[in-house]
């Protein structure tokens, strides 16, 4: 099966759950997609960090609330902290340049491993963010 149709799958599967309805923590659907649901309040952005993983690609898909996710090609970046093995992450230091994209209830973005990506990021001032964080295998 391609990665993109992995995505597509995913993403399909997502969308018929109740996800504000769905507890915070892990959800194992298969061996290559799993997601967690996550409750936090949006921070600072030099509270944030910039990151990427190896082995899977993120669905990023916000609940309720709202954020901002800064991102960069990984070929900008430099290398803040090591990769980890175990926890599939990598730190980066901030690109010179970075996009911004701003996630709303209902929205949802796609990162690949060759994208870093800064989430959580207060939009005007902190607020509470539920969010579903889908992982799907590479």
């Amino acid at each position: 099966m391609t990665l993109q149709k992995k995505l597509d799958d995913a993403v399909a599967y997502l969308k018929t759950l109740d996800l504000a309805g769905i507890e915070p923590g892990k959800y194992q659907v298969n061996d290559d997609f799993y997601y967690s649901i996550q409750e936090y309040e949006t921070k600072k952005i030099e509270d944030c960090k910039f990151e990427s993983h190896k082995n899977y690609a993120d669905i990023q898909m916000i609940i309720s609330g709202r954020e901002a996710i800064d991102i960069a090609p990984i070929a900008c970046c430099t290398v803040k902290t090591e990769y980890n093995e175990t926890k599939d992450v990598m730190f980066w230091n901030d690109a010179e340049t970075m996009a911004r994209m701003e996630l709303t209830a209902g929205s949802y973005a796609i990162y690949l491993p060759d994208v870093a990506h800064k989430p959580g990021i207060a939009v005007s001032t902190s607020e509470k963010v539920k969010k579903c964080v889908g992982k799907v295998r590479i």
